[in-house]
């Protein structure tokens, strides 16, 4: 088995497959990924190395600023930090999930 279900969908999206191709279906857009932690330093590197690898990457340092974000651009994934400044974020993944279902969430910490 190759890897976990998040790297697989992070891969995925800018290897489209060959029936996408033929049937001119193929994702162009790069994939929309949120980082939503409180440390910057963390966010900024995160970011770099997501870029690097061809990602749309929008940042959040607050859960706040995270819904707002999400209700307004709808990224694919958020990779969200446990505990941030106003919030928790499991409740915070319950609350991305309100307004927007699709949304995969990864906790980190």
């Amino acid at each position: 088995m190759r890897g976990d279900f998040a790297a697989e969908y992070l891969r995925s999206p800018l290897l489209p497959s060959k029936k996408e191709k033929q049937a001119g279906t193929a994702m162009t857009d790069k994939p929309h990924l949120l980082i939503i932690d409180d440390d910057p330093s963390f966010r900024d590197t995160l970011k770099n190395i997501l870029e690097w690898h061809g990602y749309m990457v929008s940042l959040a340092g607050t859960g706040a600023a995270a819904l707002q974000f999400v209700g307004a651009g709808q990224p694919d994934l958020a990779f969200i930090d446990m505990m941030l400044p106003d919030t928790w974020g499991t409740e915070l993944v319950r609350e991305l999930k309100k307004i927007h279902p699709p949304l995969l969430c990864i906790m980190v910490t």
